[in-house]
């Protein structure tokens, strides 16, 4: 897949995805070797998710996201969930992928796994009524 490719991949899963009521793309840039964009899609709960992500192509083709961040927020603007894999947290186990969830105090982090866009929209599937 060409980056190209995976940006529209994305653009299709906003189109079709039940929770998302529309999205804007507020960066998007595409070359043969990398690609980036940032998305704030609103959902039908009128929470609201930012996506940026920066990828690159990795050996076979593959795509590989290199730099992410994703933020969920609430109607009222009150942090639900963000997953970013900054390198601020070298201690933690899975470093450098982490969330902040709105729940916990503001300087506990949790492991996460490598996220994607893909991934995060499945996860807020599952954590939407």
């Amino acid at each position: 897949m060409i980056p190209a490719e995976y940006l529209h991949s994305i653009r299709e899963r906003l189109v079709d995805d039940g929770l998302v009521t529309s999205f804007r793309i507020l960066r998007e840039r595409a070359t043969d070797a990398d690609a980036t964009i940032r998305s704030v899609p609103d959902l039908f709960d009128d929470s609201r998710p930012e996506f940026s992500e920066y990828v690159q192509i990795a050996a076979g083709n593959v795509i590989d996201v290199t730099t992410y961040s994703y933020h969920w927020t609430d109607a009222n603007g009150n942090l639900i969930y963000r997953w970013d894999n900054a390198p601020h947290h070298p201690g933690m186990s899975g470093f450098p992928h982490h969330y902040h969830a709105g729940f916990l105090p503001q300087d506990q982090v949790q492991t996460s796994e490598p996220m994607s866009i893909f991934r995060v929209l499945d996860d807020l599937m599952m954590n939407l009524p």
